[in-house]
């Protein structure tokens, strides 16, 4: 699940990078509204990996920079 802080964002892809080198792209294409959060979004492959890095692309809309932060259950 993706929140955002201090702006809206538009989100477009968001890249996993998992331990044993595996990685997901996930296509999002959303906008998030300051204070908001997306669906949660499942990843493909066994439970029991561990994710190394997130990366997101996207921008966020007016002035200022946002705070993406990442949550998972």
């Amino acid at each position: 699940q993706v929140k955002v802080r201090k702006n809206d964002v538009e989100l477009d892809q968001v890249l996993v990078r998992f331990n044993n080198g595996g990685t997901q792209a996930l296509s999002v294409r959303e906008t998030l509204r300051e204070g908001s959060s997306s669906r949660w979004i499942n990843l493909n492959g066994a439970r029991d990996r561990c994710i190394s890095e997130i990366s997101a692309k996207g921008r966020s809309r007016g002035l200022g920079q946002a705070r993406v932060m990442f949550y998972g259950r």
